[in-house]
């Protein structure tokens, strides 16, 4: 069997094909948000906020990241039906549903339309869509019909367009952007049958996955890796971040097998660490040595922007691999659309 075969025989809805166009909807994301026009004179904001859940909200903690490395303002990311306190009149907030019909951001929009926000929204349509042409809010419109997971594409680079655009970031290399990431379907794609992911996907197999971002940004990827592997494969993975881990998670995982036997760790690195850095995670490799294995995965790419999704990508390789290994249907989510079902009648 080759290799595509085996990531297609149970994905009747086309996942696979969904996360192989990944570099190319970024190139059509890009080409979207280029050809919609941007309010002139844009005040430079006191903040900014990314409003949305799930797949949708996945594109902010990257922006949120890059805010973080080069920004001159703070930025941060919302998953709740509220807003916090300081989000006012200063305030950029980019609304991103796939849907337009998400409850918790059609809440958080309303507030923020209530608040003087200045609210830039992302959607394929839906109501939020519908309020934003309705009250005259810029509005860039993406292609809908595919799970909001798959669209990170379209959901992330409109904001950093935007973003590089009012000079809130720096300017983005896009070639060198695509570059990575066509380099990255070439290596972990359905085309190639040495794919690195699926020889880790065999290591990682009917485990529980402990992901390890190695610092603030590579902590960002490791938790959107986590949901794709949620999702996708149907399997428990836990995302933590060093430093922030050695002063609590490694001391859980010394009895960790008493809870579960199979255990496995993947160290996300995003860019070079400090010695003080790569110390804690080889330490923490050790001391965990005799209850779970440690894997690596490093972002391709030179910019933080091109690592971060690059590694990302990765990720979703790595989530289908586990998926077919597993004979998940990856695009099958039965526990949320029961839950979205249930939360309908709620009035």
């Amino acid at each position: 069997m080759s290799r595509r075969e085996f990531l297609t025989a149970h994905d009747p809805h086309n996942m696979v094909g969904l996360v192989e166009d990944f570099p190319d909807q970024c190139r059509r994301a890009l080409a979207i948000a280029q050809s919609t026009p941007l309010p002139p004179g844009q005040p430079r904001p006191d903040n900014i906020l990314v409003t949305g859940m799930g797949g949708s909200a996945a594109g902010g903690d990257f922006v949120a990241a890059l805010f973080d490395d080069q920004g001159r303002v703070p930025c941060q990311v919302n998953r709740d039906y509220s807003l916090p306190n300081w989000v006012g009149p200063g305030t950029l907030a980019f609304v991103c549903s796939y849907s337009g019909q998400t409850e918790e951001t059609l809440a958080a929009f309303a507030d923020l339309r209530r608040r003087g926000a200045m609210p830039f929204v992302i959607s394929s349509g839906g109501q939020i869509s519908e309020i934003a042409r309705q009250e005259g809010f810029p509005l860039i419109t993406i292609p809908g019909g595919q799970p909001p997971r798959s669209a990170l594409g379209y959901l992330l680079v409109p904001i950093v367009h935007v973003c590089a655009h009012f000079g809130l970031l720096s300017a983005v290399d896009w070639d060198a952007f695509f570059a990575v990431l066509d380099g990255v379907r070439a290596q972990c794609g359905p085309e190639n049958e040495a794919s690195p992911t699926a020889e880790l996907a065999k290591n990682l197999h009917n485990r529980l996955i402990l992901l390890d971002g190695q610092g603030a940004a590579a902590a960002r990827v490791a938790n959107r890796v986590k949901g794709q592997i949620n999702e996708n494969a149907k399997r428990m993975a836990f995302a933590s971040a060093q430093p922030e881990l050695c002063h609590n998670d490694i001391v859980g995982r010394e009895g960790a097998h008493h809870q579960a036997a199979q255990w496995a760790t993947v160290a996300l690195y995003v860019s070079e660490v400090s010695a003080k850095m790569l110390t804690r995670s080889q330490v923490t490799a050790r001391l965990t040595e005799g209850t779970m294995t440690t894997y690596e995965l490093c972002a391709p790419g030179q910019t933080l922007f091109e690592r971060m999704v690059g590694l990302a990508y990765i990720g979703d390789w790595l989530s289908l691999d586990l998926a077919a290994l597993g004979q998940e249907d990856p695009t099958a989510i039965k526990s949320i659309d029961t839950l979205k079902a249930e939360l309908a009648r709620v009035p």
